[in-house]
């Protein structure tokens, strides 16, 4: 008898366990419909990330995603005076900065314009507005002191870069304290020419408060 009932106990278990499993598994009806009674159950993985997803979507939530590459043909033409009698300056600062990949975070790329005087210096700024200006320390007519009076004198005056093979801490602290913006040792290092010619467009761009696109006289798209 205690065989039979224990047998008996095994039959209802399974019973239970089959109905219960029955209840459980189904999501849908075989119509397609969701069952009117029976617990809730739980989809699988694979199911669940298909709800979130398509739930997500439903509910505008957008997906990260990279943002585009800046286009570099939109960028800025920004105009660079190069002030020395030396054609070995213009052509050193035409490789490095028209040679470089258009700046994308400031949207620019770099346009060197070489003149060789004083008197070509004050033609050139009197014609267009120029952000920035790198003179020779020593020319023919006069030195940059002199070009930085020219620049003193013009409405939306550029910043001074002065450049010298005797570039040294005594140069650096007259040339700040006068009014130039830095000072550059010759021969030029790349790094060092793309890093304060930056700064300095920053600084210029800053200073006049306008957006880059409305500074048609200082830049050409």
């Amino acid at each position: 008898m205690a065989i039979k009932r224990c047998s008996n106990q095994k039959n209802n278990l399974r019973t239970a366990i089959k109905i219960l499993s029955s209840d459980r598994n189904p999501i849908s009806s075989p119509d397609g419909t969701p069952p009117s009674t029976g617990p809730a159950c739980f989809p699988t993985s694979a199911a669940r990330s298909s709800f979130i997803t398509e739930g997500r979507n439903r509910t505008g939530v957008v997906r990260m995603r990279k943002p585009p590459a800046s286009d570099s043909s939109s960028a800025h033409t920004v105009k660079i005076l190069s002030v020395s009698p030396s054609e070995a300056d213009h052509a050193a600062l035409r490789e490095i900065l028209q040679g470089a990949k258009p700046d994308l975070e400031m949207n620019c790329r770099w346009i060197v314009r070489p003149v060789s005087t004083v008197a070509s210096t004050a033609e050139a700024l009197a014609e267009e507005a120029i952000p920035i200006v790198i003179s020779e320390c020593n020319l023919s007519s006069g030195t940059w002191q002199t070009i930085l009076q020219i620049i003193s004198q013009v409405p939306e005056p550029p910043l001074l870069i002065v450049a010298s093979r005797a570039a040294d801490e005594r140069l650096w602290a007259e040339a700040l304290n006068l009014g130039a913006w830095d000072v550059l040792a010759k021969p030029f290092d790349t790094q060092e020419v793309m890093r304060v010619v930056a700064w300095a467009w920053r600084h210029w761009k800053d200073r006049h408060e306008l957006p880059t696109e409305h500074r048609s006289a200082a830049t050409e798209t």
